[in-house]
């Protein structure tokens, strides 16, 4: 974990400091490009709805190629990137 360190400088009233914070977030992030809802409703009353969505995952890309075996032989545990639920 990372650590915050306040200092006891002293600044004069209403005065304005800049300050950048860094953190690491290695959850996928949800983001979605495209929505598209079709609705059919026919003349006996019937209604049809399709859905058709598209999303990407911003969060924390992939490092090096993709590999069947690497993927296989390691543990769900260990997949950050992957979506669990929306």
């Amino acid at each position: 974990m990372g650590q915050v360190t306040f200092s006891e400088k002293r600044t004069s009233p209403f005065s304005v400091t800049k300050h950048i914070v860094f953190g690491v977030n290695n959850n996928p992030q949800v983001v979605f490009t495209e929505v598209q809802r079709t609705i059919d409703v026919s003349h006996w009353g019937n209604v049809g709805i399709i859905e058709n969505y598209k999303m990407v995952n911003t969060g924390p890309s992939l490092k090096g190629e993709f590999s069947r075996v690497t993927y296989g032989s390691r543990s769900q545990a260990d997949a950050k990137n992957a979506f669990r639920g929306i």
